[in-house]
């Protein structure tokens, strides 16, 4: 439920104004929540969230800052009312994207078919490429031009194939890609060596 609004004095990048100008003041508007795991909390709000359409019975997301590490209280989950303290984090809004993912869903399917259903097929393994395989391989400081290379090269020969169909036509069309993905790798490999190598016998000069 909203509350007052308290002011503090302006100074921080996100109370600059539209037109440049740091104000004297700022607000400081307060909200009250209820806790899912019981309790309440006031915390708060951000002034542009509190006077764009912050109501009470709005479903909000808290971060709880305790004694060892901050986690984030999202509807549904349990929370100690106390434990810690709470900023605010934003509006809950896992309906609203669940159901623009479904309406994206099914409309793919019925404007596409069956090439719109492989096409969300190969969204999902190009997602799953991404986390499983990019990041971690990324997060191991293993050769971004090779992990690059080889989740898009097999990301794509499943999605060209799933979504045209398996025919010489396609094929040529997938290597071809893969080609001029390599093609482009070298380059960039070929370039960046050249001016490392350039830099270096810049400073040594």
């Amino acid at each position: 439920m909203p509350r007052g609004a308290a002011t503090r004095p302006g100074g921080l990048a996100e109370d600059r104004l539209p037109d440049g100008t740091m104000p004297a003041t700022v607000e400081c508007p307060e909200a009250a929540v209820d806790l899912d795991g019981g309790g309440a909390a006031v915390v708060t709000v951000p002034p542009a969230v509190f006077h764009g359409g912050l109501a009470a019975g709005d479903r909000v997301v808290l971060t709880r800052y305790g004694a060892d590490t901050p986690e984030v209280d999202t509807p549904g989950t349990a929370g100690a009312a106390g434990a810690g303290t709470y900023v605010w984090a934003d509006f809950d809004r896992r309906v609203p994207l669940a159901a623009v993912c479904a309406s994206f869903v099914l409309l793919t399917v019925l404007v596409g078919g069956r090439r719109g259903l492989a096409a969300l097929v190969g969204l999902a393994l190009g997602g799953s490429a991404v986390a499983f395989h990019v990041l971690p391989a990324l997060l191991a400081q293993e050769d971004a031009v090779l992990v690059g290379l080889s989740s898009s090269t097999a990301v794509m020969g499943v999605v060209i194939h799933l979504t045209h169909g398996v025919s010489v036509r396609t094929t040529v069309a997938y290597l071809g890609t893969v080609a001029g993905l390599v093609l482009t790798a070298g380059a960039a490999v070929l370039a960046a060596a050249l001016v490392s190598r350039l830099a270096t016998a810049g400073a040594r000069g």
